[in-house]
């Protein structure tokens, strides 16, 4: 078989891609994730004393911090499907997210005095479950940046896979943050953390095998 022949035969199958519009798959993945939320406030999953609790600054905290973290993870994430991206940039950016809402919630945890002892106020046991709702409503968000991931050409897969499983926690959180009824600083710090760490890990390990191209 001639080389002419050869490479005919593997460009054959091949159909044009259209150019990315990275604004345009943040708003996808901004209507998916608003439709989740809907979904979850139409089912009545909203802690009963929302509203008087708008008056509490841990609540703002906690919706603005989670919010913002999502934010900036998904931009990154969505950037970094470009080839010619470096993850640098945005990672610097999103571990300067992580540790600003992390020492706003410290200040707010010196600030709120809070009666318990330390293993009454974790509360292992309610803890876990935070943990297992927040990973299960993280899922459409990182379904969607797999699919996002697998038609664009990331080059540093894991930076990449690290931002998209950090957008999914981080909204998992949020989405969450509307049925939690703790306002606990330190209940918050840790147990959000968990949850959103754990499912970025996990993402980290799966997401780069699914990227290959």
């Amino acid at each position: 078989m001639s080389t002419d022949d050869l490479i005919a035969g593997l460009a054959g199958d091949l159909k044009a891609v259209g150019p990315r519009v990275p604004a345009r798959e943040l708003m996808l993945l901004a209507a998916i994730g608003g439709t989740e939320l809907l979904a979850c406030l139409a089912a009545g999953l909203v802690r009963p004393d929302f509203r008087a609790a708008l008056s509490q600054p841990v609540l703002w905290w906690k919706m603005l911090g989670l919010a913002l973290i999502a934010a900036v993870a998904a931009t990154t994430a969505i950037d970094l499907l470009a080839p010619e991206r470096l993850a640098r940039r945005g990672i610097r950016g999103l571990g300067t997210a992580v540790i600003l809402v992390l020492a706003t919630g410290m200040y707010l945890y010196l600030a709120t005095p809070i009666a318990g002892s330390l293993v009454d106020r974790l509360d292992w046991r309610h803890g876990l479950v935070c943990v297992t709702k927040m990973a299960v409503l993280a899922l459409p968000a990182i379904a969607t940046l797999v699919w996002l991931g697998r038609r664009g050409a990331p080059t540093d897969r894991p930076a990449t896979a690290l931002a998209a499983g950090i957008a999914g926690g981080g909204w998992g959180a949020f989405v969450f943050a509307f049925a939690c009824p703790s306002n606990d600083p330190l209940y918050i710090m840790v147990w959000y953390l968990l949850g959103g760490g754990g499912v970025a890990v996990a993402t980290w390990l799966v997401m780069p095998r699914l990227l290959r191209w």
